[in-house]
């Protein structure tokens, strides 16, 4: 059955209906078969999103301003976000559920929203990123480069990487920013994307060290310069997306 490339539909339905025929099917069939039954794809997905946002809870470290302060760049770092990535099981086995397949890829993505709406916890905003990010560092771009996050994503995510987020990246992020308007379903991903502690730690990195480093030295105020405007709109996405 594995080289079976489209199974008919109604011997789909017949094996999700039959536990004993489903335990045995090839992955490759079973994503077919979640395609047509969406609230099986959920058995399967919900424990492990679950499993990633309790070990998340356990693991991140708390965020404070206070190792900014006096910081030319940026004293607030963590393990750089690919090697974290490749290091967690529970996103290789997501990405083993959904292969190259866009549909389930954009599913999960739903069943990761709605169990933020309901928990509030903010380690499905770091699954958010990190599930993109995970198809992105593992050359899928079939599935990557069809998520509209993708470039505000990466931008973030090297910025991570680098402690800081520099002009160039700023000024990227800005007309990404700038060309979504605040009704548009995509402003909440990218809110939760901009809630992930991870992403939220860099930004307040850069925003004290573009006030110490940029402001108080040309003796600016914080209302002119839009570099600052825009960390405060990341913060305000994240702290909104809840």
């Amino acid at each position: 059955m594995r080289s079976v490339k489209v199974v008919p539909k109604p011997f789909l339905q017949e094996l999700s209906s039959n536990p004993l025929l489903y335990a045995d099917c090839p992955i490759e069939v079973r994503r077919q078969i979640w395609e047509t039954d969406p609230n099986l794809f959920k058995t399967e997905a919900l424990p492990l999103l679950k499993n990633y946002s309790k070990t998340h809870q356990q693991n991140i470290p708390s965020i404070s301003i206070s190792p900014l302060l006096g910081a030319s760049k940026s004293q607030y770092t963590f393990e750089p976000p690919r090697k974290r990535r490749q290091a967690n099981t529970v996103l290789r086995q997501l990405m083993g559920l959904i292969g190259d397949n866009f549909n389930l890829y954009d599913n999960l993505l739903g069943l990761v929203k709605n169990l933020y709406v309901e928990t509030k916890e903010i380690g499905y905003c770091t699954l958010r990123s990190d599930l993109l990010m995970s198809f992105s560092d593992s050359g899928m771009n079939e599935v990557a480069e069809r998520d509209p996050c993708k470039k505000f994503t990466s931008l973030l995510d090297s910025s991570v990487h680098d402690g800081w987020i520099d002009n160039a990246r700023a000024s990227e992020l800005a007309k990404l920013m700038g060309a979504r308007k605040m009704s548009n379903p995509v402003m909440g991903d990218l809110g939760m994307i901009a809630r992930d502690p991870f992403i939220v730690g860099v930004v307040l990195s850069s925003l004290w060290g573009r006030i110490n480093n940029y402001l108080i030295t040309n003796e600016l105020l914080p209302r002119d310069d839009p570099t600052l405007s825009l960390f405060v709109k990341l913060l305000h996405a994240g702290l909104n997306s809840r």
